[in-house]
């Protein structure tokens, strides 16, 4: 596959089956790495993701899939989050539209082909038509595949997120 086989569209009814492939295999993917943090998903995943996109999209979300020959092989959802108030009254990138990418996924078959950097594309073209000031995501620093790849689209690391295991 090359990146020209690559279609990215709305996601839509019927994706799920193809989203629950790249989900359970991110799961797959961090479980091996940090078992303590991560599981892979059972039961009905394409199930959850079929009701999830049998209610639509809100226009502040963005739900995008990549296909291939009409299989889905690649998933990312973003949200738009308003100003947290007077930018006046604000000390951080709250003050202005940003664009938080909930969930970026590929199957793992189609890692390192492009689709993930396709998918990242449309919806930073998706938060600049909505004048978003900065898109933020979050990954597992220990991720020797997402550092890297977020790295390489020009995202920068910025915060620190502290955990502690309570049981």
């Amino acid at each position: 596959m090359d990146a020209t086989n690559v279609r990215v569209r709305p996601a839509r009814a019927g994706d799920g089956r193809g989203i629950a492939v790249a989900w359970v295999d991110s799961g797959r993917y961090y479980a091996a790495i940090y078992p303590d943090h991560f599981q892979i998903p059972s039961g009905d995943v394409a199930a959850t993701f079929e009701q999830m996109l049998a209610t639509g999209a809100r226009p502040e979300q963005c739900r995008l899939v990549a296909e291939v020959t009409g299989e889905v092989v690649g998933y990312i959802a973003a949200t738009l989050h308003a100003a947290a108030g007077p930018p006046e009254g604000q000390f951080t990138a709250t003050a202005r539209r940003r664009v938080w990418v909930d969930a970026l996924m590929v199957r793992a078959s189609d890692h390192r082909r492009g689709v993930g950097s396709m998918l990242m594309e449309a919806v930073e073209d998706w938060a600049k038509r909505r004048d978003a000031a900065t898109i933020e995501l979050d990954t597992f620093a220990r991720s020797p595949l997402s550092v890297p790849f977020y790295e390489h689209l020009g995202y920068q690391r910025h915060a620190i997120v502290f955990r502690k295991r309570l049981s």
